[in-house]
Formats: structure tokens, C-alpha cells, sequence
């Protein structure tokens, strides 16, 4: 990190007014990418204001997250200001009163004992952390998060449910209560319908190599409850509004990314 080096490079691309970025697939023999901005705008004379072609649209679903594990808790209660280390002994306190499940395990996945033991109690979960009870329709386990047998099963809410986020944060912080929310509606995804999105991929009519992709959501279902982008940098997220018509150039600014820093969300990441 302390060696990086920033070099700029430019090159013409196009956008939309939605935000949809078109450009080129670079390789390294490619000579659309400059190193002076003097030479994109150069360019950029070449390009003038283009018309989208829609390619295909096909829609797809995608199915609720597997279990976070505590790490990942800890990634996502991190960026709420906590560290690791007030999650694992707030996560151990709150195990030892049968709020949540056991902390240190290495499933994935619950078995069948697991799942049915809290199917009785997820409408009173739901109650405590805000979920729509209309939302958890898959009352039958998905073989996704189904094993024969678990030693401890994946990290879950406990059999001693809550009356109150306020009983939660008065005897453990609110480190305990985000716990709880936090692990409670990434169980609760598991019982919600697959996201629904339609895919949209586009080529410019006179620039053909200019290509873009959009995924625009139809249905949310367990989006509205745990969305497994958080667990993402902001970077990572996508742009979710539908090609317009028209597009123009523009002169995009990148560089040589740096080296990564070593959050807990790239560490979780790497290992």
C-alpha cells in the first residue's frame, strides 16, 4: 500500500440519463485507452450521441442467501461502528441465555430437528425485528439450507425469543440488539420467495463494441428482509434503473486500482 502508484488512464464511454454506463471490453493491445486526458477528448470527437438496442430481456430469480456465519455477522455489524471483538463476547452472552445458537460453528446449513424447532417461533421473530409475516411463505425447509446432520447448525436465532428489541438492548447493549435484527431476518430469508429481476443486455447502433447490462428488480421478496449486497462495498452495487434511448460520450477517468485495505470485509472475502 505505501508503494501504490496512481496512474490515470481515459477513454470514451457513454451513459444514459438512468445512469447506464456502455464501454468497451479493454485488452491490453487495445488503443482506446489513453494515459493524457488531452488525447481522450481528442478522441472523443470521433463519438457522437448514439441509440440503444436492446438485446435481449430475460427474467431471472435468485434465491434467498445462504446462513451468515459469524464472521459475516461481524463484517455487517461492523459497519454500524462495532468490532469483532464486542460481537463475539455480546454473541457468547446473549448464546448463554438461548437467545441465539451456538456461536463457534462451521455449518452452513440446519438440519431438520434445527429447522423444525424454530418453524413454530419465527412469526414471534418476525414480531420482534418488523418482518411482514406475508413474506415467510416457504414454511418447508429448501434443501439449500438443509443437511442430514449439523454438529451445531448454521448461526441462528435461539429457542427464547425476545418480547422486545428494548429487553434486548437493556441486558445486552445495543451490540446485542443489532445482533438480533441481524440474525433474524438472514434466518427469516430463507423462508421468503426467490428475487425476481429482469436482465436487460443492450449494444449502441453505430458503436456496436459499446455494451452495457441492467438488472432491474420486478419482485423483491426476500430483498425486503435481508439483502446479501450489504455484505458488499458500495462499489459492488449495481444499477438497477432500465435503459433510456439515447445515450452520449463522455470521458471516464480510471486508474490501477489499489491495493486492498485490510477491513474485515476484505479479509472475509480473501480467506
Amino acid at each position: 500500500m505505501k508503494n501504490y502508484v496512481k496512474k490515470p488512464y481515459f477513454e470514451v464511454r457513454y451513459k444514459d440519463a438512468n445512469g447506464n454506463v456502455f464501454k468497451r471490453n479493454f485488452q491490453d493491445d487495445d488503443t482506446f485507452r489513453f494515459e493524457h486526458k488531452s488525447d481522450a477528448n481528442n478522441d472523443l470527437l470521433n463519438y457522437k450521441p448514439d441509440n440503444v438496442v436492446i438485446d435481449s430481456n430475460v427474467t431471472k430469480t435468485t434465491e434467498p442467501p445462504s446462513l451468515i456465519n459469524l464472521m459475516g455477522l461481524a463484517d455487517l455489524l461492523s459497519k454500524k461502528g462495532f468490532t469483532t471483538s464486542q460481537v463475539k463476547d455480546t454473541y457468547q452472552k446473549m448464546y448463554e441465555a438461548e437467545y441465539v445458537s451456538y456461536p463457534r460453528t462451521e455449518d452452513t446449513k440446519v438440519d431438520q430437528k434445527d429447522f423444525d424447532e424454530l418453524l413454530p417461533l419465527v412469526d414471534s421473530i418476525a414480531n420482534v425485528v418488523g418482518v411482514d409475516h406475508s413474506l415467510l411463505t416457504h414454511r418447508t425447509a429448501r434443501k439449500k439450507y438443509i443437511t442430514a446432520k449439523a454438529d451445531h447448525g448454521a448461526n441462528r436465532p435461539g429457542i427464547n425469543v425476545p418480547t422486545s428489541l428494548d429487553e434486548l438492548e437493556k441486558k445486552f447493549g445495543k451490540c446485542g440488539k443489532e445482533i438480533y435484527i441481524t440474525l433474524a431476518k438472514a434466518y427469516l430469508a430463507i423462508l421468503c420467495e426467490d428475487y425476481v429481476y429482469e436482465q436487460q443486455k443492450a449494444h449502441l447502433a453505430n458503436n456496436p463494441d459499446f455494451k452495457s447490462v441492467s438488472n432491474l428488480p420486478k419482485k423483491l421478496n426476500y430483498k425486503l428482509v435481508f439483502n446479501e449486497q450489504d455484505l458488499d462495498s458500495d462499489s459492488n452495487k449495481s444499477n438497477h434503473q432500465g435503459f433510456l434511448s439515447t445515450v452520449t460520450p463522455y470521458i471516464y477517468e480510471g486508474s490501477n486500482p489499489a491495493p486492498a485495505k485490510p477491513t474485515l470485509s476484505f479479509l472475509r472475502k480473501f480467506l
